[in-house]
């Protein structure tokens, strides 16, 4: 009985001692991966930093001639096309550019014919003679002399102002409003002429005025 405890006794302490073999071989083996795994990692960090120390040790004319990766192909064109549009070229010819004036010089002047000067000179110094004697005398001869020049020159607005003056000074005259009446169809304005002709020939009996009207009233 004796010897067979002791065999179990023997058993149970070599089973025993396998475990705590086990045990610390299993930790052993621990200790050891964490170790490696350490050693790896401290092996793999020195490199970033030794990338870190380059990248800040070299030179500033480097890092502006070397581009950024997020920097793209067409900022850098952008770049060149500005530089380019800086450039220009030197002006052949430094004489102003005229758009419109023609690039000739006429050979002689414009010139009024001689004629044509002294009709205006002629007009001009009548005017001038006959404004003035109706400044000296406002009476009907002057101003029905100025309704009459405008009308003959055409300046129907001024010739109806002037047979206006005519008539204040003397309204049984036909003439002023034969002048005005004439004016008024000139300018377009037929109905104007014919009422104003319609009405003055209730108060004055005139040939040239009925005569007027009738061909005026043909014309409508």
């Amino acid at each position: 009985m004796t010897h067979n405890r002791f065999e179990e006794l023997e058993k149970r302490c070599k089973t025993l001692y396998k475990k705590q073999l086990l045990k610390i071989g299993a930790g052993v083996i621990g200790v050891g991966v964490v170790c490696v795994g350490s050693i790896l990692s401290l092996k793999q960090t020195p490199p970033q930093e030794v990338l870190v120390s380059q990248t800040l040790s070299l030179p500033l004319s480097e890092e502006a001639q070397t581009p950024k990766p997020h920097e793209r192909v067409e900022d850098v064109n952008e770049t060149v096309v500005e530089v380019v549009e800086v450039e220009k070229e030197p002006e052949a010819f430094n004489e102003p550019v005229l758009f419109l004036a023609p690039h000739f010089t006429p050979k002689k002047k414009a010139k009024l014919p001689q004629k044509e000067i002294e009709a205006a000179n002629h007009l001009l110094h009548t005017e001038r003679v006959l404004m003035n004697h109706f400044q000296q005398m406002s009476n009907y001869e002057n101003a029905y002399a100025l309704a009459q020049f405008y009308f003959e020159q055409k300046a129907y607005y001024e010739a109806i102002a002037w047979t206006k003056k005519a008539n204040k000074l003397n309204p049984n005259s036909d003439v002023t409003w034969l002048i005005y009446a004439k004016s008024k169809f000139a300018l377009g304005e037929v109905e104007v002429a014919i009422d104003a002709l319609e009405r003055i020939l209730e108060y004055i009996k005139s040939k040239e005025l009925q005569e007027l009207l009738e061909f005026y009233k043909g014309q409508q």
